[in-house]
């Protein structure tokens, strides 16, 4: 666990950010630090549960696998609903990784589908989409 991710919200506390988003050889985790700068890091580092790190470990893997490394232009998924699953899984992931933070964390998840970020958490309705 990194120092002060365990922190628990109190009156003025300030409420850190994560967005849950795929990217090539990273992992699925980006966290901002105090600089207002995203650190990538991996889903152990976060307090949650080991099954729900790995299942984030697993969604950046399965999202590795589409880059080809030969011909990056032709990365991606070969079906769209492949594509569409992939994109669901992980509104779901955030989801979870919203009720296990709990509300002294933000967070948002960067959905393929609507190629924007969309807020997890108490403060939005899960899969509501950002400013909806």
């Amino acid at each position: 666990m990194s120092a002060g991710a365990g922190e628990n919200a109190g009156a003025g506390a300030v409420v850190r950010q994560v967005r849950l988003a795929a990217d090539y050889d990273c992992h699925p985790v980006w966290v901002r630090g105090s600089d207002g700068v995203n650190d990538n890091v991996a889903p152990g580092e976060l307090p949650v549960d080991q099954r729900l790190a790995e299942d984030l470990e697993r969604w950046g893997d399965a999202y590795d696998a589409t880059l080809n490394r030969d011909d990056p232009m032709a990365s991606g998924f070969p079906d769209p609903r492949e594509e569409a699953a992939f994109a669901e899984r992980g509104a779901e992931l955030a989801r979870e990784l919203a009720r296990q933070l709990g509300v002294a964390w933000r967070v948002t998840y960067y959905d393929p589908r609507l190629a924007e970020d969309v807020p997890y958490g108490p403060s939005s309705r899960p899969g509501e989409a950002a400013g909806g």
